[in-house]
């Protein structure tokens, strides 16, 4: 996965994300203060922040950079470095209260301090504590 960042000219360090259309709330407070800006003859805008800015897979970007090319724009294709996974069991349950079904995410340990044995968990209904078992 990759993000395109614009390289040179005006718009240097601005990202390419979707077009803007004007139109709805605009929660992010810098979006607010620069708003993304389309590019005129491409289904892109300007994006002042990575947040953003579109994820292209590998396959994909080589062309929208053409294109970005064609258009006058020098970009740069920056390399999306995803964090790891969550380590988890999910667990599906319910509570002996109010009969709620659930599914609780029990972290899953290595070692020392392995799973098993009965887990505190608050009812998302109710908010009464009760146990689940984890499996070992």
């Amino acid at each position: 996965m990759h993000r395109i960042r614009i390289t040179s000219g005006e718009y240097k360090g601005r990202y390419i994300g979707r077009p803007f259309s004007g139109w709805g709330l605009i929660t992010n407070p810098e979006a607010r203060e620069n708003p993304p800006m389309n590019i005129t003859g491409a289904a892109y805008a300007l994006h002042a922040t990575e947040h953003g800015a579109t994820q292209f897979l590998s396959d994909n970007t080589e062309g929208v950079r053409a294109e970005l090319k064609a258009l006058g724009y020098e970009s740069e294709a920056v390399e999306e470095f995803t964090a790891p996974k969550q380590n988890y069991v999910k667990i599906s349950t319910e509570c002996p209260h109010c009969n709620a079904k659930q599914e609780v995410h029990v972290e899953a340990r290595k070692g020392f301090a392995q799973m098993g044995g009965p887990q505190p968990v608050v009812c998302v209904k109710c908010e009464k504590g009760f146990e689940i078992s984890a499996p070992v």
